[in-house]
């Protein structure tokens, strides 16, 4: 999101974006959304005027914001306002003010202000509050890596072996796969092989403080992914100053990021985070129509691909058709209060609403027909077999369901770069185009709120979106594309 005029002298993050620059298809994402050299030039130009020295000017990397330091009467003479300090009855306190000014004459070159007018600070929770109070309710102001967030972590099932019990007689196969879910059984499901080119590439978020152990890795390698050798591991890539700490430790530590690294490296085995032509997923939430704690973003957001959570259902075999999660966690979905419905997403939405209106108001959701639907495809969450803190345990989520969709994405990128074509990218508009490339999901719902939830049916639905992926009809489709 670079100017598309030259350097100036307010661009004090230059060095920090090189990089990126260097990236061809970055450059033109950048220079599709920067704004104009006019625009930087007169609010920088307005901003020194009025006493900000450009040495305390910085633009963002994308160029477009800029952000500048200066005490309350400065910015208060800037605005022509008053600022006044608020506090929330936790005793938070927040600086905003009621109105501001700029001149006429720059209203076109800025969208708003911060801070001012907004009062969007999250609330943080009291020291001492009641942890038993905290464990039961689903939060709703924790921040995704936080260990007592329990509405963002995987959910643990029982634990199959340990140091303890390191023989637990289990034998992994496709013919148990409804009650232990391995890399072997993911790639029965959704028709695909290991990857073997090394051609692509595949990032996975982690949120400090959660991060991997190696050895959990080896324990699963030796158990569950033997092609693999000990000691492989992802490479680290620290964004805005995340590490990858080993002295915290413990299932709300290791859980999410062991089970993400496990999977994705079992399944696509080469890893690295890629910064252009990527395939940004999300997953959905673990209850249902509450989503997480009443949060769904970005997983809602119509440039991202929310993925929600099936299972094997109950003493069927693996090639059975699945249905929607219903085990120990329900597949987030529903629809957005923010954003419009994206014209890719019309189609299928406008035939649920057809031919399977929910029963429910507008006191419940969103039914206006006119907002983004979400998730848009789903894989399996349920039983998870996973290295988790020196133990084999079972795991649930769309925290599983989302990486193992994103493995399925990083092969067909694989055989599209080895096809001489680039990644697949925003995959949205193509996927909603070729609904058939998925396993359609008809049975199961995703309750809560108290309510019994959307239900699962032909075609796309809030609960599962378009389906599970077949990679083999998935695949080509996305090389039959430039």
């Amino acid at each position: 999101m670079a100017s598309t005029g030259p350097m100036n002298k307010y661009d004090n993050n230059a060095n920090h974006s090189r990089e990126l620059r260097d990236t061809d298809r970055l450059s033109k994402i950048r220079e599709k959304f920067a704004p104009k050299a006019e625009t930087i030039e007169a609010v920088g130009g307005w901003l020194t005027e009025s006493g900000i020295d450009p040495s305390r000017i910085e633009l963002s990397s994308g160029r477009n914001w800029m952000m500048f330091n200066a005490s309350v009467g400065e910015v208060e003479s800037l605005l022509q306002t008053k600022y006044n300090y608020y506090t929330h009855a936790s005793g938070q306190g927040h600086i905003a003010c009621d109105e501001y000014r700029v001149p006429q004459s720059l209203s076109k070159h800025i969208d708003f202000i911060m801070p001012t007018v907004h009062f969007d600070t999250k609330i943080i929770d009291k020291p001492g509050q009641d942890q038993k109070a905290k464990k039961r309710d689903v939060p709703t102001n924790h921040q995704p890596g936080d260990p007592s967030n329990i509405a963002w972590n995987p959910k643990k099932g029982k634990t199959i072996a340990s140091p303890n019990s390191p023989s637990p007689g289990v034998v992994y196969n496709l013919a148990n796969c409804n009650q232990y879910i391995t890399p072997e059984c993911l790639r029965a499901l959704y028709n695909f092989s290991n990857g073997t080119l090394a051609k692509s590439s595949y990032g996975i978020v982690e949120y400090t403080p959660q991060a991997y152990l190696q050895s959990d890795l080896n324990l699963f390698y030796a158990n569950l992914a033997r092609q693999i050798p000990s000691g492989t591991a992802p490479t680290f890539d620290s964004i805005d100053g995340g590490v990858d700490q080993t002295s915290m430790q413990g299932f709300n530590y290791q859980g999410e990021s062991d089970l993400d690294l496990e999977y994705a490296i079992a399944l696509g085995k080469y890893m690295k985070l890629g910064l252009a032509g990527v395939t940004i997923l999300y997953s959905s939430g673990d209850y249902g129509v509450a989503g997480n704690g009443g949060q769904s973003f970005p997983g809602t957001c119509p440039y991202v691909t929310s993925v929600g959570a099936t299972q094997i259902k109950p003493g069927a075999s693996v090639t059975a058709p699945e249905e929607a999660c219903e085990t120990v966690i329900y597949s987030g979905g529903g629809f957005s209060n923010v954003f419009p419905i994206p014209s890719y997403q019309k189609s299928a939405v406008s035939s649920y609403f057809a031919n399977h209106n929910p029963p429910y108001t507008a006191t419940q959701y969103n039914n206006s027909r006119t907002v983004r639907g979400y998730p848009d495809v789903a894989a399996n969450g349920a039983n998870y077999v996973v290295a988790v803190d020196g133990q084999i345990t079972l795991i649930y989520g769309t925290s599983a369901s989302s990486p193992t969709f994103g493995s399925i994405i990083t092969l067909i990128n694989e055989q599209r770069v080895n096809s001489g074509k680039k990644a697949v990218g925003f995959i949205n508009p193509t996927i909603y185009a070729n609904p058939t490339a998925f396993n359609d999901i008809v049975t199961g719902g995703n309750q809560g709120c108290g309510t019994a939830g959307f239900t699962a049916v032909s075609g796309w639905d809030p609960v599962t979106g378009l389906g599970t992926p077949n990679y083999a009809k998935l695949l080509s489709v996305f090389q039959a594309l430039a």
